[in-house]
């Protein structure tokens, strides 16, 4: 990494002001978002795709190119004019001005819904060695200290540190190819006033920055908004000229780093995590740019969280904590989860969504012949009801794969057994919610394993109320045995398992 330098001829803000600060009485972000929420452009129209071709290098020049002479921020009569620049991209190289200085490019949108911006400026080249920066609150923040920037002032931004233009200038020379990963969340597919000044608005930057660099931005809560890799794996696959990044030389620089320890504490940590994810060194704004000394603290693992919410319940008739399952797929394990001499019964499964329900069923039950009966598939219980019937009279065993968090919803269910003498048992599922949030995203994400299919993101409130409202089952609602709890269990080969731990929220 760079050491820090004095400030070069762009000079953007006083040295006493060099260290961030946040605004007095600024108000707290409204959401998770780590950066401004834009409105979300509506796809691309006609007149949008005369500018552009099906080729994701098909590039539609920025409107600064054209022959109307721009208006020109402040921050270009600071220094030398952005728009000329050297034809390596290196100041005072000794190379003439370049014929397509200043260009800038925006490039097919990324991914089946057109999700993530692409941006380059004078034609970046590959290099193993990747310098990676975040956008708002770490090259840029708004220039009149407001929360946000404004949605139709194009200028309103300045650089977070007087220095932020030599030391990306000094990382461009040193060899790294620049890019910048952006968080923009949009919320709904319509033309936007803020998106286009935010388009405009990177073009500036760009220009200030003055090297060639690329820029991309994640718009809406896909696989391409940070911490997942999507625009990670894109750069790699696609753009960087077959060259594998060298994880050792290269960074990625951020202000999400989960830090309570600010004037004004982070409002996230996604940058630290998808810097994990990638598995490249993360340095904050201060350390990049001030050379400031910080320790970070490792983010929560999801994977790895302990049902500690539900484990003090009364689950089994206690009041304490229940038995280590450190080693155990579930507990009681004194019976076993299949009887050998199994006649007809019904199953109910009680656990929050995400916890790993249906997997749990694929690989110890289905095996055994039981019949899968789930809401999501037949829509209402009184059909899973019909279905368990159905299953009674038929004489097969059955598995109601649903929340069932309450003791009158199980209720329907364990009547009906024992009004026809036969056996009902329940499995609860007892996962951390941190993890259930985790796997909800995993699978959502198209992460899993390739013989499961796709699932949609359940309501983040959906798990939240089942974590609000669970009534843990217990013998006396009328079950055969003592509930069993069952634990989460990952099962999978090490390429699962390492897509698995990675960080998606």
């Amino acid at each position: 990494m760079p050491s820090s330098s004095q400030a070069s001829g762009t000079t953007v803000r006083s040295a006493a002001s060099e260290k961030r600060k946040d605004p007095p009485n600024a108000a707290p972000p409204s959401s998770s978002d780590d950066e401004y929420v834009l409105s979300m452009p509506a796809p691309p129209s006609s007149a949008a795709a005369a500018t552009a071709t099906s080729s994701s290098e098909a590039t539609t020049p920025d409107a600064g190119t054209a022959s109307k002479k721009p208006k020109l921020a402040p921050i270009f009569n600071m220094g030398k004019t952005s728009t000329t620049t050297t034809s390596s991209g290196v100041p005072g190289d000794g190379a003439g001005p370049s014929s397509a200085a200043g260009q800038f490019n925006w490039h097919e949108p990324l991914g089946p819904a057109k999700s993530c911006l692409h941006a380059s400026f004078r034609s970046p080249k590959p290099s193993t060695k990747l310098a990676l920066f975040d956008l708002d609150g770490t090259l840029v923040r708004p220039k009149s200290n407001k929360q946000f920037p404004s949605a139709r002032d194009e200028y309103d931004f300045k650089f977070c540190f007087q220095n932020v233009v030599s030391k990306v200038q000094q990382a461009h020379g040193e060899g790294y190819a620049i890019v910048v990963v952006s968080n923009q969340k949009q919320t709904q597919y319509s033309g936007s006033v803020k998106l286009e000044t935010w388009r405009k608005k990177v073009v500036h930057v760009a220009r200030a920055l003055d090297v060639p660099l690329r820029i991309f931005a994640a718009l809406a809560d896909d696989q391409y908004r940070k911490p997942r890799l999507g625009i990670w794996t894109e750069l790699q696959e696609r753009f960087n000229g077959g060259l594998a990044p060298d994880l050792a030389s290269s960074y990625y620089v951020g202000d999400a780093a989960g830090r309570k320890s600010m004037t004004a504490k982070d409002h996230n940590d996604t940058d630290y995590k998808w810097a994990l994810n990638a598995g490249l060194r993360f340095l904050t704004p201060e350390q990049f740019f001030v050379d400031a000394k910080e320790q970070l603290a490792i983010p929560a693992r999801p994977w790895e969280a302990k049902p500690s919410s539900l484990e003090r319940l009364p689950i089994f008739g206690g009041s304490g904590p229940e038995a280590d399952l450190s080693d155990a797929v579930f507990h009681p394990s004194d019976t076993p989860l299949v009887p050998a001499d199994r006649h007809t019964e019904v199953i109910l499964f009680v656990g929050p969504p995400a916890s790993g329900k249906t997997a749990f069923f694929r690989r110890h039950l289905d095996p055994a012949g039981y019949i899968w009966i789930n809401q999501d598939t037949l829509k209402t219980r009184d059909k899973c009801v019909a279905a368990v019937r159905e299953c009674i009279a038929e004489g097969k065993s059955c598995v109601v794969d649903n929340t069932n968090r309450d003791k009158a919803t199980r209720r329907h269910y364990i009547a009906l057994a024992q009004a026809s003498s036969i056996p009902i048992r329940a499995f609860f599922f007892d996962v951390a919610k941190a993890t259930c949030q985790h796997n909800n995203q995993f699978r959502a994400m198209g992460a899993g394993p390739i013989d499961e299919p796709r699932r949609d993101v359940v309501p983040p409130s959906a798990i939240e109320a089942f974590f609000r409202d669970v009534q843990p089952p217990k013998i006396d609602e009328g079950f055969a045995e003592e509930p069993k709890r069952i634990r989460w269990n990952f099962e999978g080969d090490e390429e699962l398992r390492s897509r698995y731990e990675r960080y998606y929220l």
